[in-house]
């Protein structure tokens, strides 16, 4: 899950850049507010994401957090499949909800990362800095990995089939990948 969500947020960061300031004609500084507001609003409801995460399991929460980075998806578009107007109202109100559903993703990495190392690794779960240093270095690939492959993939499909429809791939990318995460959520049951 780690990996869908690097891929797809740096495949849309640079092509939504460049559409913000060709369609709307905005500002470096503008958008860079914009995203800004974004990541506020992630910090924000990653408060309650972690209140929700006290009485829930923190997979269904990720996934809940993956359906609605897809619905943001389609409104950053927005979506010419779902015939959504191009409006620059729209694509705040797809920020605002983006930035929910990476809080809701993002609450569940940490200890599904630690996790996943020490089983991998048989390592005991507790202060441990080999346990920190592997959970800290696979956290990084990822990112890493998600900034190398995302951007080009985005921008060879934004060249070939123009920003609407490319984020209309991605948008079914993502609900490929949510639903390939429920699926394996009740499989686990």
């Amino acid at each position: 899950m780690l990996f869908y969500i690097q891929i797809t947020t740096s495949f849309i960061l640079p092509i939504f850049t460049v559409n913000l300031s060709n369609t709307f004609n905005l500002n470096e500084s503008t958008i860079a507010l914009i995203f800004t507001t974004n990541q506020l609003v992630s910090a924000f409801t990653a408060v309650l994401a972690a209140k929700v995460a006290t009485v829930s399991r923190r997979r269904w929460i990720s996934a809940l957090g993956c359906l609605i980075i897809t619905l943001s998806i389609f409104l950053m578009g927005p979506s010419k499949i779902l015939e959504l107007p191009n409006s620059f109202q729209l694509i705040l109100i797809a920020m605002f909800v983006n930035g929910i559903g990476l809080s809701f993703v993002f609450i569940h990495v940490t200890p599904e990362v630690i996790r996943s190392v020490c089983e991998k690794k048989g390592i005991k779960v507790g202060s441990n800095t080999q346990l920190n240093e592997r959970a800290s270095t696979l956290f990084e690939f990822t990112f890493s990995f998600g900034q190398c492959v995302g951007p080009p993939i985005g921008g060879a499909i934004a060249d070939n089939i123009g920003y609407r429809n490319s984020m209309d791939v991605v948008a079914l990318f993502s609900v490929i990948c949510g639903l390939v995460s429920i699926f394996a959520l009740l499989i686990k049951k």
